[in-house]
């Protein structure tokens, strides 16, 4: 429960606005636009398929959780925070083993928060590994579409220099 609770969606948004404002600071915009559409269209994709499958959740539970429960919102939240997490910093860090050491805790941090919600009966097992692959699959797609949307505006960029010379 206390996992759970440490590593819910409200928490890891509060740390991702700390971010932010960092971030703003520091003018890179890039990791503004990645952490505000993953975990922002994560919350978006995760309430509309809620209340496309309308999946009951387990009875008898642990804790009372109201909604719906296919996809497991801890389970996409944790997944795409930890997940920008080892984006942003893992090159950052020199050491080799502390490089794998920060890979290996977020992925276990993700997937013990993903898990403690079948532990306590309010997740199906299914809600889980659909939370998790959909939470992979979207800051994956955000990644790209910064990145491939940073190459063009740089290609234009040169374009544009080349033109004015």
């Amino acid at each position: 429960n206390i996992v759970t609770n440490i590593f819910s969606p409200l928490p890891l948004t509060a740390i991702c606005l700390v971010w932010l404002l960092y971030f703003i600071h520091q003018k890179k915009y890039h990791y503004v636009i990645i952490t505000s559409l993953s975990l922002g269209g994560g919350y978006i994709l995760t309430f509309l398929i809620k209340n496309i499958v309308l999946r009951i959740r387990p009875e008898n539970a642990a804790i009372i959780e109201t909604g719906y429960s296919f996809p497991s919102g801890h389970a996409v939240t944790a997944t795409i925070f930890f997940a920008i997490v080892i984006y942003f910093f893992v090159l950052r860090v020199r050491s080799i083993v502390l490089r794998e050491l920060l890979v290996v805790a977020c992925v276990f941090i993700a997937l013990v928060v993903s898990f403690s919600t079948v532990y306590l009966g309010v997740h199906w097992l299914s809600d889980v590994f659909a939370g998790i692959g959909l939470g992979l699959f979207w800051v994956t797609l955000i990644i790209l579409f910064v990145k491939y949307a940073e190459m063009v505006f740089n290609t234009l960029k040169k374009v544009r220099r080349k033109n004015t010379i």
